[in-house]
């Protein structure tokens, strides 16, 4: 995307903040109980679960993973699923 100027970035750089924006995600998800996770809303139009949106997040972030792996063979992050426990 032109306009996201990552073409001037280094892969070094955004992996950084891929990582860093995953660390966040993580911390924001992580301290939810059930009750808070099962808890529906709306999101683009569309009824959803709070628990159901951290699976999206997660394959939203795989699919950014396998797209370097196929265009790039750029070695990207691994993404652990959701329910694994992340080291800090």
């Amino acid at each position: 995307m032109p306009a996201s100027g990552a073409e001037q970035r280094t892969i070094a750089d955004l992996a950084a903040e891929f990582a860093a924006v995953r660390k966040a995600t993580i911390a924001m998800i992580k301290p939810l109980g059930d009750d808070v996770m099962l808890k529906r809303g709306v999101a683009n139009g569309k009824e959803i679960s709070c628990r159901a949106l951290a699976w999206v997040i997660a394959g939203h972030a795989s699919h950014h993973e396998q797209v370097l792996k196929q265009r790039y063979l750029v070695p990207a992050v691994s993404v652990p699923p959701p329910t694994a426990v992340v080291p800090d």
